[in-house]
């Protein structure tokens, strides 16, 4: 099996995925609570009264104004990913992998019982490198812009070993591990380290 050039571009388009996959699902997290809030005040000043409409709506403002408030902190960090996005490549070695469980609102689509369901906890994979750790990004596929090395993530976890190295990039500023590349599939000729 040949090893897979890993270009300074498809760090960068790795990178991008995953930083616009993180603001949508923080777009998600926050509509869960700011919808209930609306439609209670909505409810309240048709059926009840308008000044509790109003009383509610007010109070809705804050979640509202926190909700544009973060949608345009990500819009910001999406755009920046796109027009400058400096990162550092470490080698570090896989201690284990973890399977844990997050606190993360998302609909999921209910196929027993027909419709969407909220959901509140997911389980995540997360690489435990000695220096670092990493979760896997939630797509179909690793690495799609790779010829010979696009995976599923159960794929990568399963192809993975302790001990195995892997190029591990960090946005700049960011103790944060953004995207990671196992050195049995991946060539990486930029540079390393800071």
């Amino acid at each position: 099996m040949t090893k897979e050039i890993l270009t300074d571009e498809a760090i960068r388009r790795d990178v991008l995925g995953n930083e616009v996959k993180k603001a949508k699902n923080n777009d998600n997290k926050t509509l869960v609570w700011v919808m209930p809030i609306a439609a209670a005040a909505l409810a309240a000043g048709i059926y009840v009264h308008v000044l509790l409409g109003v009383l509610i709506g007010l109070v809705a403002i804050v979640p509202i104004y926190l909700y544009f408030k973060q949608n345009q902190a990500d819009n910001d960090v999406v755009f920046e990913v796109e027009h400058n996005c400096d990162f550092v490549v470490e080698i570090d070695t896989l201690s284990h992998i973890d399977q844990e469980t997050v606190y993360e609102p998302h609909v999921q689509r209910s196929y027993t019982r027909g419709g969407n369901r909220m959901h509140y906890t997911k389980s995540v994979t997360v690489f435990k490198f000695y220096n670092s750790q990493w979760r896997v990004p939630e797509v179909e596929t690793l690495y799609a812009w790779s010829k010979e090395m696009y995976i599923s993530p159960k794929g990568l976890e399963n192809t993975s070993l302790r001990g195995d190295k892997f190029y591990i990039v960090r946005r700049l500023g960011d103790a944060e591990v953004a995207y990671a590349y196992n050195t049995k599939f991946f060539t990486y000729n930029g540079k390393i380290g800071e």
